[in-house]
């Protein structure tokens, strides 16, 4: 099944928002996301909690869908990559990394990100601090306070999420990109984490994601 996107016009430039939360720049054949935060549940596993580690490998399955549905060159990754140091999670990413080998992943440092600089060397990931721009785009973890001059700021750290509530008054929580003029914040890639729901802004655009499908609200 194809994971639905939206197409949007940004700084002149084609993006695709994928409900696989993740963003596609088709031009420069190039997959987004942010917050994957690789690790997370073997330390909870360490702390006697029971997650499985099907949550991590769902995720990696969820970025091969992502480049078998968008064939890419690049994955950047707009910080917490990892949750922490070393752990037994790692192998299974060096497993899925092995397979796809010729993609170039790039990290911008996230305040997760605290592997020694071997591994990410080891594990073919470049890191980029405390940015990477890429015109018209500034890729950066946190999202800045002031807009930056020239630039379009994509950035995670927030993973950012919306509450519909129906007419029974039924609610539900959904990740969401959130979208300005001069901003775009990515939800969290891994479906281990939780969701900020904040007041609605205006002149915010906000794009909520249910499963395979992706909507404006």
């Amino acid at each position: 099944m194809s994971i639905e996107f939206i197409e949007l016009n940004i700084g002149g430039e084609k993006l695709l928002l994928s409900a696989g939360r993740a963003l596609i720049w088709p031009s420069q054949e190039l997959i987004i996301i942010a917050d994957l935060h690789l690790g997370k549940t073997a330390l909870f596993r360490q702390h006697g909690m029971p997650i499985p580690s099907s949550v991590q490998e769902n995720d990696l399955e969820n970025i091969s869908k992502l480049l078998a549905q968008f064939p890419s060159k690049k994955l950047i990754v707009v910080g917490d990559m990892f949750h922490q140091n070393y752990n037994e999670d790692i192998y299974s990413f060096t497993n899925w990394r092995n397979s796809f080998d010729a993609l170039e992943i790039i990290l911008v440092e996230g305040n997760h990100d605290k592997l020694p600089t071997q591994h990410y060397q080891h594990l073919g990931i470049t890191i980029s601090k405390p940015h990477l721009d890429i015109a018209p785009f500034r890729f950066v973890h946190r999202p800045p306070v002031k807009s930056v001059e020239n630039l379009i700021t994509i950035s995670g750290h927030l993973h950012p999420g919306v509450r519909l509530i129906g007419k029974a008054r039924q609610g539900m929580r959904l990740p969401c990109f959130t979208v300005t003029e001069s901003a775009m914040v990515l939800p969290a890639f891994s479906l281990f984490t939780g969701l900020q729901i904040g007041e609605v802004v205006k002149g915010c655009q906000y794009y909520a994601i249910a499963g395979n499908k992706i909507m404006k609200v």
